[in-house]
């Protein structure tokens, strides 16, 4: 739920949509796997005041193909509404009847007017109203420039409110887009593909492999796991006992690129698969991160056309797909674009970075640690980097 529309709210709208992409359910019918599409696990409720912002409400949609000459759709995971309110007074609190019920299982609100003063009015109308329906399962973060407003007031005492933002301290891209973030994207690159140097590539490129650097953490987090700039860490051998239970990864740092059908074959099991999942989730998050960015996926005809799966200046990349897509998309690149069966692999570079993951790291201030059981965590060399540029709290 996100309480006023302005430029805080949409960074972070635009941030949830392309975060919370999550695999769909797998399950095995006949010995064969089959994925099924349900609705969105996260709902998003927008509540915005037109005479007060100006901003529209983006239309992070995924384009649906019908025609054969596309591949298929992808299954982006979102479910957004627009609700037109006021909150010059506490009426607005009226739409929470609809969507704040307490058989949901948990509700986050987010408060980011461009006034303190607003902020703090909503958030006790709004905890009135929680409070008069006894409801428990949620968690408040508002949006507050001036620090004395946190100390001297009694509405952030409570243990499910958070303040976030101040001075320059906000939420900004600023605050995460440093260069280690930067580094971490440099390495991605280096180790998926040596030969074609990260400075070389197109804004376009380097600014999708800088996204991908900055979700790490949250991909970590999925499994109990997370980064943070300490001396004890969890070591390689352990992450990949639980990240690759079956030593595909092992298999595939000497072989990146599929050579034959069972190669590929080893991308397509899901169910029950840690690594298989997380590559499918990268995915999504990928295919979100592009649409935001105004990509649409390209037509067969217009691969054939470019000799190409991707046109960064006309905004087209034939990746935008489903997972099980993107094994049409090899078929075709094969068949009809003369690709080599490696070249056309599509699929290993979203399994690449949990692959390289220590790699990636090295020379950063980073470690990988347990939060589930700190006793996996060991004193491990670590080189530390200038840290005084990494100072975001935002997962």
């Amino acid at each position: 739920h996100l309480l006023g529309f302005g430029p805080t709210n949409l960074e972070i709208y635009r941030h949830l949509f392309v975060t919370n992409q999550f695999p769909p359910k797998a399950s095995k019918f006949f010995g064969k796997e089959i994925t099924n599409y349900n609705k969105p696990t996260i709902e998003y409720h927008i509540y915005r005041d037109p005479t007060s912002s100006m901003i529209s409400v983006p239309s992070f949609v995924a384009p649906v193909n019908t025609k054969k000459e596309y591949l298929p759709s992808p299954p982006i995971s979102v479910s957004t509404e627009d609700i037109v309110t006021s909150f010059r007074d506490a009426s607005f609190v009226t739409h929470f009847d609809k969507h704040l019920k307490k058989s949901d299982p948990y509700h986050v609100l987010i408060i980011a007017f461009d006034d303190d003063v607003i902020n703090l009015r909503v958030l006790q109308q709004v905890l009135a109203y929680l409070v008069e329906k006894r409801m428990h399962e949620y968690r408040l973060f508002v949006q507050v420039t001036n620090r004395d407003y946190v100390q001297t007031s009694q509405l952030f005492k409570q243990k499910n409110v958070t303040a976030f933002g101040f001075g320059d301290y906000g939420y900004s891209l600023n605050q995460i887009t440093n260069p280690i973030f930067t580094k971490i994207a440099s390495q991605i690159q280096s180790t998926l593909n040596p030969l074609v140097p990260y400075d070389s590539l197109v804004s376009e490129e380097k600014e999708s492999l800088l996204y991908e650097a900055i979700s790490l953490r949250f991909k970590l987090n999925l499994i109990g796991l997370d980064l943070a700039v300490q001396p004890r860490g969890l070591s390689e051998v352990n992450f990949l006992k639980r990240y690759d239970i079956d030593e595909q990864a092992t298999f595939h740092r000497t072989h990146p690129r599929a050579k034959n059908d069972a190669d590929l074959n080893r991308y397509k099991p899901v169910a029950k698969k840690l690594r298989n999942l997380l590559a499918r989730q990268e995915h999504l998050r990928w295919t979100a991160n592009q649409i935001t960015r105004g990509y649409i996926p390209m037509s067969k005809k217009e691969m054939l056309t470019s000799n190409s799966y991707v046109d960064h200046p006309m905004k087209k990349d034939a990746r935008l797909t489903s997972f099980e897509g993107l094994f049409d998309l090899h078929q075709h690149l094969v068949d009809n674009l003369s690709f080599t069966f490696s070249d056309a692999d599509v699929v290993y570079p979203f399994f690449h970075t949990m692959d390289h993951l220590y790699d990636i790291l090295k020379d950063t201030p980073f470690q990988v640690v347990d939060k589930i059981d700190e006793t996996n965590n060991h004193t491990v060399e670590l080189m530390i980097l200038e840290t005084n540029s990494v100072n975001s709290n935002i997962k």
